[in-house]
């Protein structure tokens, strides 16, 4: 009779958990290393900018020469790059919307809640108007 190999499906010694869950570690690890890197680079006077390039292609090279759960730090490493250069991205953006409002002119008008209040009753008394000029022509 042949024997047939069971897989993932639980039977054996168990390694290829243990080596998926080493890898998941190592992944986890070299995200925390890449941000705790990238924030004491940028700490130390490095743009955001430049740091999180850094750490994204450091991160990357790693990813395509090493094997392993090291393969997967380094990857955790690159993403962990690339979330600071969408963050210092992103705070670039608001720290320019103030800029264009200052160079664009006066900032657009917020309404308060009494503006808001007041256009509801406004519309309300329309519409009470418009039910009673019906009932008056019929």
């Amino acid at each position: 009779m042949a024997k047939f190999r069971r897989g993932n499906s639980g039977g054996g010694n168990g390694r290829r958990s243990s080596n998926a869950l080493k890898t998941a570690l190592a992944g986890v690890a070299g995200g925390a290393a890449g941000a705790l890197a990238g924030a004491l680079m940028t700490r130390a006077g490095v743009s955001p900018k430049v740091s999180a390039a850094g750490i994204t292609v450091a991160g990357a090279v790693g990813a395509m020469t090493l094997t392993g759960p090291a393969r997967a730090a380094a990857g955790g490493c690159a993403a962990a790059g690339a979330g600071q250069m969408a963050l210092s991205w992103l705070a670039s953006k608001q720290a320019q919307a103030p800029a264009q409002i200052v160079a664009g002119g006066a900032p657009p008008r917020q309404l308060a809640s009494a503006d808001i209040s007041r256009a509801f009753g406004d519309v309300r008394n329309q519409m009470s108007n418009a039910d009673e000029e019906i009932y008056i022509v019929r």
